[in-house]
């Protein structure tokens, strides 16, 4: 009895640990999908300033020769072309990082929610197995004392 109780005990308390790693991991996925949010957000805004950049080079290029303000003009839109460029390289690393970090995350979720139905129905079985230990034991205690009671 002792043992089934000890038992119990364990499995309650893995129960709760798997319900706390549930709970640990959904609100990282939510962090995740937060960051993940951001991180596209940069990355859009980036691909926006590379394309004004390329434009911007694009009309540069278009009257660098003709006078020496726009070739001051041009090397200002070439510069600005290349740090719009490194920017979306660097915002697109980010996105692909988070993305590979929610899938992570997620897996973790799905092993925790996995543990958690373990514990629940680990729980349910030790509770059936404590219920029918308690019947025989009140059962075994009640013939045990018939001959005491004549």
């Amino acid at each position: 009895m002792t043992d089934l109780n000890n038992e119990i005990n364990t499995n309650s308390d893995a129960l709760n640990t798997a319900k706390s790693e549930l709970r640990q991991a959904e609100q990282t996925d939510k962090d995740a999908q937060a960051t993940l949010k951001e991180a596209t957000s940069v990355k859009n805004t980036a691909s926006e300033a590379l394309d004004a950049a390329k434009d911007a080079l694009y009309k540069a290029n278009a009257i660098k020769d003709l006078t020496p303000e726009a070739q001051a003009t041009f090397d200002q839109a070439e510069l600005a072309y290349n740090t719009a460029k490194t920017r979306l390289e660097n915002a697109k690393t980010a996105v692909n990082n988070l993305n590979a970090d929610l899938k992570v995350k997620r897996q973790a979720l799905e092993d925790a929610v996995k543990a958690l139905k373990e514990a629940e129905t680990l729980a349910k079985t030790t509770k059936a197995e404590l219920e029918v230990a308690q019947a025989t034991y009140q059962k075994n205690l009640m013939i045990s004392l018939q001959p005491l009671a004549k």
